[in-house]
């Protein structure tokens, strides 16, 4: 597991959550590693890795969560309560396209739309 902490721009409007502590702001889970990003009101990130679980992605997120919490101080629950939103992004379902890992599939359609995807 890697963290790092580095100075961004401010990323928050005026007003945001005066005294608040890193919330999770970011999350991507990827094959390998699951990333999460927490930003300050001051536009300072907080960034976490830990391994991905194929078998059940929410693990993963779950064990980045406990990381960041534990690196800022709070547990993940109190973490959780002071978060606004979350930005999810995998690249799952991308790299199992590419790699032709994924499972069969078959697509019908009504004559004249093919294109609709």
């Amino acid at each position: 597991m890697r963290l790092l902490t580095l100075p961004l721009p401010a990323m928050r409007g005026e007003g945001w959550g005066e005294g608040h502590p890193c919330v999770p702001d970011r999350v991507d889970v990827g094959g390998t590693f699951t990333d999460l990003v927490a930003v300050d009101n001051a536009g300072k990130a907080t960034l976490t890795k830990v391994p991905s679980t194929p078998e059940d992605p929410s693990i993963g997120v779950l064990d980045g969560l406990r990381l960041l919490a534990e690196t800022l101080g709070m547990e993940r629950a109190a973490l959780l309560r002071e978060t606004e939103r979350v930005v999810h992004g995998t690249t799952v379902a991308t790299n199992a396209l590419l790699e032709h890992k994924g499972a069969r599939v078959g697509l019908l359609t009504t004559e004249g739309h093919r294109d609709v995807i």
